[in-house]
């Protein structure tokens, strides 16, 4: 009988033992995820200050890095304010100032900038 008591505490503490693996590898998964969705400002970038804009296409991307193969973040749509921050032609980081999403657009044909403003700086 302790056999049997022996072999199903093992079997509940295995058990037990693969849920807390499971919750941590989730936990590991969903941290490493959230660091690899989260833009990276450029390091010359004040993200307070910027160039006033609005997008001028809807459906514009805003992704995590400045180019299509970074993670998508959020969407900006026709006459959405935002601040331009800096420009890494053709890539502009931005925030949304409708949403507060923060990363990176293609411009050419989807941002327009205040005109007598000046343009932003580079990254």
């Amino acid at each position: 009988m302790s056999s049997l008591r022996g072999s199903g505490t093992r079997t509940r503490r295995a058990a037990v033992c693969l849920a807390v693996v499971a919750m941590l590898g989730l936990s590991v998964t969903a941290g490493t995820a959230h660091a690899q969705d989260t833009p990276a400002a450029p390091s010359n970038v004040t993200v307070s200050a910027g160039v006033s804009g609005v997008f001028t296409a809807s459906g514009v991307n805003i992704r995590t890095g400045p180019s299509t193969s970074y993670r998508s973040l959020g969407h900006g749509q026709k006459g959405q304010a935002i601040t331009v921050h800096c420009t890494a032609n053709p890539w502009w980081y931005i925030t949304n100032r409708v949403t507060g999403v923060t990363g990176w657009v293609y411009w050419p044909g989807n941002v327009l900038i205040d005109f007598g403003v000046g343009d932003p700086p580079d990254c």
